[in-house]
Parts: C-alpha cells; structure tokens; sequence
C-alpha cells in the first residue's frame, strides 16, 4: 500500500512539474487564481468579525439553544419624534404582543420563565450638576424594560438600573461624566442634579470602546435614567426606539407580528430585523441595490447604536463586494479546466485504460517472476523439500500383549 502511495505521489508530483512547461499560460491562470482565492479567504474572516462587532444586535444570541428549541429574532422600532409611543401605549403595545404569541400557541415554559422581553428608550439633551456654580451638559437616555440587556455595558462601579426598578431617582453615568461633575469615578450613591431633580448615581460605567460604537458615541457625558423619570421633566414623552427578542418559529414570523402590532402608522416607524440584517442573502441584496444605500425618506433620528450598526453594514457590503469580485478570476479558471478536462475526457478515459493494463501487466510480470525464482530455488536445493520414506514411515510400536488364541 505504501509503495502505491509513494508511487501516486511522484507521479503528481512529475506531473505538477512538466505543467508550466506545457501549458505555461494556464499555469500563471491557477496561480494567479489561487492567490485571490487565499485573498478572498482572508476577507471572509474580516467580514465575519465585521458582522460580529456590533454589539446590539447580537443580545437575542443569547436566547437560541439548540436546533430543537425555539429559534428567537431581535427586532427594533424606530419612531418619528411625534409618532412614537407614550408610556400608556407601550403596554398596550405589550399586551398586543402578548396576546399574539398566545393565539400562536406560545407560551412560557414555567410561571418564573420569560417567553420574550423587550426595551425602550429615548434620547434627550439635560442640563446636570452637584449643586455647584456650573452646569454640564449630558445626552440623557430615558430607558424601560431590559435595556441594559440590549446593549451591555461595562460596569466601573455600582450597579445597573432597569425598568422595573422602584427607585425612579437612581441614575447610570458613565466615566466622561462622573470625572466632569466630580473629578473621580468612583462616585456611588453621590448626589447629582438631573435637569433641576435631585438623583442619585447607582454605577458608573465605560465608554465604549467597542468598534464600531466608539466612532459614533460622541464626546458629551452620558447619563441612563429611568423613562418614568424623563416624563417627570417633558410630561407625554414618547419613545423614540422599541426593542423586542419574539419566538420566531417561523424566519418571518416575528417580523409580522411586530409589524401587525405596530403602535404608529407605517410612514412614521421604521422596523429592522437586527438578528437578519447581517445575512447572507440580505447582504445581497442590498448590495444589489446600492445606489439607494443609505437613503432615507422618514424623518425620525436614529439613536447611535443604530447608526454604528449600519456603519458595520456598510463595511459589510465592502467587504462582499470585494469577496465577489475577487472570486471572479478563481471561478473563470475552475469553470476553463472543466471545460478543457471534458473536451479532453477521450485522452483521460485512454489514459486511465492504459495505466490499469500497463498496472496489470506490472503485477503479472512481478508474479511470474516470482514463480520462476521460487522454480529456481527448488531446482538448486531439491533435498530442501523431498521427504524420506523411511522416516515418513515410523515402525509401529505396541505395548499391547500378544492375545493367546484358544483353539
């Protein structure tokens, strides 16, 4: 087996050696070809760490098990200043979707279990201060439900607050804001004033450093209080973005569900699959309609993770663009050595022949080879396997008494 081995690989290896002689023209083809086949490869792994790096758009990877299990999607909501919803909205907003996902036949698997949660938010400008002369201004974001889910963050110190929180006067800043009000970082349970109301700072966290967030986080402070909070200043205050992760059984499924219980009308919202935007096929065919990227006909101010993640989406395209077209070349010369092996399928199919006769004939003669010098041998040494007859013959012995025969 080995020497069939060794003789298959010099054979390739004669071969691979007379190819640039021979057809020096496709010789520099596959080279050439395989050189963008390796590039194309090394852009696939950039493009997969590119769909990866925007971290709000991956939380609902956090809900999918196994292939039997529900698959989840994450979907998000972005309003019109005007047409978002208010607080009383958003839990008929809930209570739409949850009656939804009954009639579909979902439901939780336990009491304590969650079937799908969800956030929202929205994006203010407000004066914040410690009681000093000055004042500094922070971009405020009022936020309810999971948010923190949706988008992690990197907590310094303290702790997060959420939606469901009683305390409404616990506030997050993160670390550009806690140095410009006090000069530290560690500034837990420290009072703070929020447009005139007196707070408090339950954590403080990092700014992000994740690509491609920190292109678009912007050099003001941050500061993440309670929604509950932010009607407290503008009374009617109406969310800007709603999040959700749903069941989607179905790839469509939660799409049309959050669609169908959509609170504003369909020119006032825009509705974005984030756990899908970053496929295959959809990447597709926004690339096909490319001149039309990034064109936008609703009026509605997009929050800064929304925008880092099209940023990502944009570089995404690049990156396919680029793979397509470097896959050109290697294609062309697969398609060409196809093509010229099957014209010449008549040469190969003789070739094949004769190598299997000229193999049997190499065994043939390797046997007859053998016969002959094992003939040889014999003829040389005929006592080796001749037998005596004498010593084949062994006298026969017994200790059997002779029986007396009685007449």
């Amino acid at each position: 087996m080995k020497d069939k081995i060794s003789r298959a690989v010099r054979w390739l290896w004669d071969k691979l050696r007379a190819f640039p002689r021979a057809r020096p023209g496709l010789w520099k083809l596959c080279l050439v070809s395989l050189a963008l086949a390796l590039l194309a490869l090394i852009l696939t792994g950039v493009l997969g760490a590119v769909k990866t790096a925007p971290v709000s758009q991956s939380a609902h990877l956090q809900w999918m098990g196994s292939k039997e299990e529900l698959r989840y999607a994450q979907l998000s909501f972005f309003f019109d200043e005007d047409a978002g919803p208010d607080f009383a909205r958003i839990y008929d907003l809930r209570d739409a979707l949850e009656a939804a996902l009954k009639e579909g036949s979902m439901e939780p698997s336990s009491d304590s279990a969650r079937l799908w949660i969800d956030a929202f938010s929205a994006q203010r400008d407000i004066s914040t201060d410690i009681g000093g002369a000055g004042s500094v201004s922070a971009s405020v974001t009022g936020i309810g439900g999971d948010y923190f889910y949706f988008h992690p963050v990197q907590l310094m110190y303290g702790q997060l607050i959420s939606g469901d929180d009683l305390l409404k006067d616990m506030v997050v800043i993160d670390e550009t804001l806690a140095w410009q009000l006090f000069g530290a970082f560690n500034v837990v349970d420290f009072p703070i004033s929020v447009g005139g109301q007196p707070c408090f700072v339950a954590g403080v966290v990092r700014k992000t450093d994740t690509w491609p967030e920190r292109a678009l986080y912007g050099e003001k402070g941050r500061l993440f209080a309670s929604f509950e909070l932010l009607e407290d200043f503008e009374p009617g205050i109406k969310a800007s973005c709603y999040e959700m992760i749903l069941p989607d059984p179905v790839a469509g499924y939660a799409y049309g569900l959050a669609e169908k219980a959509s609170p504003a009308a369909e020119d006032d919202y825009l509705l974005i699959e984030n756990s899908a935007r970053y496929g295959t096929l959809p990447l597709l065919k926004k690339l096909r309609n490319f001149s039309q990227l990034g064109t936008q006909t609703a009026a509605i101010a997009l929050p800064y993770w929304e925008n880092a993640a099209r940023m990502a989406e944009n570089w995404a395209l690049l990156l396919m663009a680029l793979i397509l077209m470097l896959l050109i070349t290697p294609v062309v010369c697969i398609i060409f050595l196809i093509v010229t092996a099957w014209r010449r399928r008549g040469v190969f199919i003789t070739w094949i022949k004769d190598t299997h006769r000229r193999r049997q004939m190499e065994r043939w003669q390797h046997k007859r080879e053998l016969e002959q010098q094992r003939a040889q041998h014999q003829d040389e040494n005929p006592d080796e396997d001749s037998t005596d007859p004498e010593d084949e013959a062994e006298p026969e012995t017994t200790d059997k008494p002779k029986e007396e025969v009685i007449l």
